[in-house]
């Protein structure tokens, strides 16, 4: 009977280490193939799914533009150079995104925009937050706002931005972020 029990002991035991050396593999293959290009975040790669090339390019803002988006923004900017990413399809650019932060009441809150080349929101989302009582702007039903702005609109709460009740300070932070993105997009699409 020992011997019999240890027999399948054994065979459970490789069957397992098998299988999880099967399923690294897998995971390891299907990351590699939804993230080709080492350049590119996976969370931009996962965002942009839908375009079949995506390269990145970098803007450093001027003291001149740094300022300038400061005073439009009213608010002090995290970083002077962003990385914008480009969603082709073919050869044809499709859209652009960022990466941007605005600041919630308890810490940054990470946004990603993507603009069409018209200089639209197409896609807008929470991609990190430390809030507590802001979860509801990563929302659809909230996030749906920013969708076909550009900077023609106010993007300002109580105007053409509908709060949060009870987060008012994290809605205004996505109406920043918003606004920043399209801002910063303004700038880079001016350098092409």
């Amino acid at each position: 009977m020992k011997i019999c029990y240890r027999s399948w002991v054994g065979l459970l035991v490789a069957t397992r280490q098998f299988l999880s050396i099967v399923l690294v593999g897998i995971f390891i293959l299907s990351s590699c193939a939804a993230h080709a290009d080492d350049n590119i975040p996976v969370e931009i790669s996962e965002f942009l799914r839908e375009e079949e090339g995506i390269e990145v390019m970098t803007v450093t803002l001027t003291d001149e533009e740094f300022g300038n988006i400061e005073a439009v923004l009213g608010v002090v900017l995290d970083a002077k150079s962003y990385d914008v990413y480009i969603g082709k399809i073919g050869d044809k650019v499709n859209v652009y995104a960022l990466k941007v932060i605005a600041w919630g009441l308890h810490g940054p809150i990470e946004f990603l925009a993507s603009i069409n080349t018209d200089g639209y929101i197409e896609n807008m989302i929470v991609h990190k937050s430390v809030e507590i009582r802001g979860k509801q702007i990563e929302q659809k039903r909230f996030l749906k706002q920013f969708l076909k702005k550009g900077l023609k609109n106010k993007l300002k709460i109580g105007k053409d931005i509908q709060a949060v009740t009870g987060a008012t300070i994290s809605s205004a932070a996505a109406a920043i972020g918003a606004k920043k993105a399209l801002l910063i997009f303004e700038v880079f699409k001016a350098r092409l």
